[in-house]
């Protein structure tokens, strides 16, 4: 993974080297910062709709051919990225001149703002397109780990975990729960908790049906669990993966005391150490009477 973050540091530090250049070269003249910062932003737009259109591409070609699509996405990024590098060590040099001679001209009247605009944008647009292409081939192609791309989204300690199976220190997900990241261990944190009353408001309030996740873990004390469900619960997760048949049966017995929707799923995340996807299967009658019951309640 060291390589793919060289190469994207690469790509980040050659937009700024133009970028700085510009700025530099634009010191005093008035509305630079506001010029290259609508360059910046629309070349960050213009590299996320190349993502977009990417994945839009993938979607269409799922079935017929997604693996030689990825494979086309991540040879056209190399392919990029290769003659870009030469490109740019033959006439880096050059095109840094370009670019103080356009912010010169714009300084002597004979251009306006928007070359800046331009400059910023082509700069950007240039090398996030490469870096949108060269990750999603990788992540497509499976090259990339979840924990690898965690950092442009939320990092959860599945993704530690995938990141210290990666690096060897552990030998499974589960043995960086039990040793590193579980409750109790040298590495792990106290998440922020919120009172049920208060989750299941902010459920209904965003027009959701609030559902008590996979209880087999937490039902010893069936008394606490019967008191937590008037607070106000649409459902029960009966069908869970650790669920065996007796704490189905008791669930079931539960959820019609109190006449709530039952649900279940695999709870699979895709690396969490669990090769249970799709399981246990679930009446898709469950699913009807949920979609009913949130027609009736909008």
């Amino acid at each position: 993974m060291l390589g793919v973050a060289i190469i994207v540091f690469r790509e980040v530090l050659e937009a700024a080297l133009i970028i700085g250049v510009v700025a530099a070269a634009s010191r005093g003249i008035g509305g630079r910062a506001r010029a290259l910062g609508a360059g910046i932003g629309a070349g960050v737009i213009g590299a996320v709709l190349v993502a977009v259109f990417a994945e839009s591409i993938s979607h269409a070609a799922r079935g017929i051919g997604q693996e030689l699509f990825n494979a086309i996405v991540l040879g056209l990024a190399v392919l990029m990225l290769a003659w870009h590098s030469i490109w740019m060590a033959q006439h880096g040099a050059a095109m840094a001149a370009d670019a103080r001679r356009v912010t010169q001209d714009v300084r002597e009247g004979t251009r306006g703002l928007s070359a800046i605009v331009l400059v910023a944008f082509l700069a950007v647009l240039r090398e996030g397109a490469e870096t949108v292409l060269f990750l999603y081939g990788m992540a497509a192609g499976g090259d990339l780990s979840a924990a690898s791309v965690a950092a442009g989204g939320a990092l959860g300690r599945p993704h530690i975990a995938a990141a210290l199976l990666e690096a060897g220190y552990v030998s499974d997900h589960p043995q960086a729960f039990a040793k590193y990241i579980g409750e109790g261990c040298p590495a792990y944190v106290e998440k922020y908790k919120i009172r049920p009353d208060d989750a299941v408001e902010a459920i209904h309030a965003a027009g959701g049906l609030a559902f008590v996740a996979h209880p087999g873990y937490y039902l010893e004390d069936e008394r606490a669990f019967r008191a937590l469900l008037e607070r106000g619960f649409d459902g029960i997760e009966v069908y869970h993966p650790y669920h065996h048949s007796q704490m189905v049966t008791r669930l079931l017995g539960i959820a019609r005391d109190f006449g709530l929707l039952i649900s279940g799923g695999s709870d699979f995340h895709g690396f969490a150490g669990r090769d249970n996807l799709g399981e246990p299967t679930v009446p898709y009658s469950l699913l009807q009477r949920i979609k009913e019951t949130l027609q009736e309640t909008h």
